[in-house]
């Protein structure tokens, strides 16, 4: 499923984030454009022009280029973090999986180097808690190391998922099992149950890497 917006869908939602009116929102741009332009603007695919965007843009804090990564469903990145990658809260993953270009990444705390080159453009990481992926053997996941998720990236039998519950957004890592018509989310630290998805789980991404540090 594509995450396109139209630039003015964007514009509404970072003009409202801002308890803006439109009113104020087109004095703040030098009454560029009047209210009622702006609404149009806002409510179908068209757009301003190149003078007006630039002052609207400018007028809510956020550069046109973002507008149009965003309308792309590109995340943008804050100015020297561009080769980097943001490491989310659990919380905040479930939130950008339901809303995946509403949650950029400008005020992320912790920011990680990537573990190999051409990484997915809107990647993130999580750091691991537990150890429910932890395995005797073979690929482990441990207490405290990196995962990459790849959130356009569409899961295979034994894929290793972030999966969602959709009313409680609660996130969860585990490895993807489809077997029989049965879809299941495994752990696999053995001492931990095999969980049965429901329509109520989504899949908000891939885990393609990991990235240990070393104290």
């Amino acid at each position: 499923m594509s995450n396109s917006k139209s630039i003015g869908q964007i514009l509404r939602r970072i003009r409202r984030e801002k308890l803006w009116t439109l009113q104020k929102t087109c004095e703040e741009a030098d009454n560029i454009i009047d209210a009622a332009r702006l609404s149009r603007i806002e409510s179908t695919n068209s757009m301003p022009s190149l003078v007006a965007g630039y002052k609207i843009a400018k007028a809510l804090g956020v550069k046109v280029e973002d507008l149009f990564n965003e309308a792309e469903g590109v995340i943008s990145k804050p100015s020297g973090y561009e080769e980097k990658i943001p490491v989310l809260s659990w919380v905040r993953a479930g939130a950008m999986c339901s809303s995946p270009t509403s949650h950029g990444f400008s005020d992320c705390d912790e920011w990680i180097s990537p573990p190999r080159p051409n990484m997915a453009p809107n990647c993130y990481a999580l750091k691991v808690r537990g150890d429910s992926m932890q395995a005797p053997h073979g690929t482990s996941f441990s207490d405290g190391c990196y995962i990459i998720v790849d959130p356009a990236m569409a899961p295979e039998n034994r894929s290793y998922v972030i999966a969602m519950t959709r009313d409680t957004e609660e996130s969860t890592f585990k490895q993807l099992i489809m077997d029989a018509g049965q879809t299941l989310l495994k752990p696999l630290n053995p001492h931990y149950p095999i969980i049965q998805a429901n329509e109520d789980m989504i899949i908000c991404g891939v885990v393609t890497d990991m990235v240990s540090r070393i104290a």
